[in-house]
């Protein structure tokens, strides 16, 4: 293995940990979203009744 396969190594592992990040915030992001706009939902049910 010369020094540019363990470059290229490297760079695809932080590639890869950069996407599972990134997809990481996404759902993270999302779940805060949806839960959010369900309990506006639910707070909006319970000042109606």
């Amino acid at each position: 293995m010369d020094m540019f396969d363990l470059l290229g190594t490297i760079a695809n592992a932080a590639l890869a940990t950069l996407a599972l990040a990134t997809a990481t915030i996404v759902v993270l992001g999302g779940a805060v979203i949806v839960g959010a706009w369900s309990l506006g939902a639910l707070a909006r049910r319970l000042r109606q009744s």
